[in-house]
């Protein structure tokens, strides 16, 4: 009995290690990777943005599927931008984004351009959604599509999802009037 009890575990968490994210997988990266401590790549965003599958990115997956080989994926270009994943956590850009930057999005808008940071959205705990992407991406026409694609125009998601939880939130940085999201400047 005891030796099923051990079997049964031993699965149990082999598959909740290759199905959910876990902070010892972020200090795992930083272990082998010590110059990330401290930069954009010492977050669940290495892996998780922008999301192409399963929630994970591209490099998230290939990590995923190496069974968290560091070293089997490092030679790899994750997200196909030219660089392979090593060189660009040497250079501390994210090896699963084509973008030197998370997820930074800017809206040109004649009201005022609208400088969208959507990891800090996504990942930080002043901000309701604290990683659940179904708060703003559902399959319908008043929220975002789940991928990003500059043909799609977001005006009508964006003052419906948004402004929305921006005044339910009760956050005071949250912003309620047009010009606290559309800047002339990124702040």
């Amino acid at each position: 009995m005891k030796t099923i009890i051990s079997v049964l575990f031993g699965i149990a968490l082999t598959w909740s290690v290759q199905v959910f994210a876990l902070p010892s997988i972020q200090k795992a990266f930083t272990d082998k990777y010590p110059a990330t401590v401290g930069s954009q790549l010492n977050s669940c965003a290495t892996c998780h943005m922008p999301i192409k599958a399963d929630f994970l990115n591209t490099y998230g997956i290939a990590l995923r599927d190496s069974k968290l080989n560091f070293d089997a994926i490092a030679d790899i270009d994750s997200d196909e931008d030219g660089k392979t994943n090593i060189k660009e956590i040497t250079e501390l850009t994210p090896p699963g984004s084509q973008a030197d930057e998370f997820e930074q999005f800017i809206f040109i808008n004649k009201a005022g351009n609208i400088y969208f940071n959507h990891a800090a959205h996504v990942m930080n705990a002043d901000y309701t959604i604290n990683g659940n992407c179904t708060l703003c991406h559902v399959d319908d026409t008043n929220h975002f599509p789940k991928y990003f694609n500059a043909t799609t125009l977001v005006k009508t998601q964006g003052h419906a999802t948004c402004l929305g939880c921006h005044r339910t939130s009760g956050h005071a940085n949250a912003p309620t009037q047009c010009m606290g999201c559309h800047k002339n400047k990124r702040e």
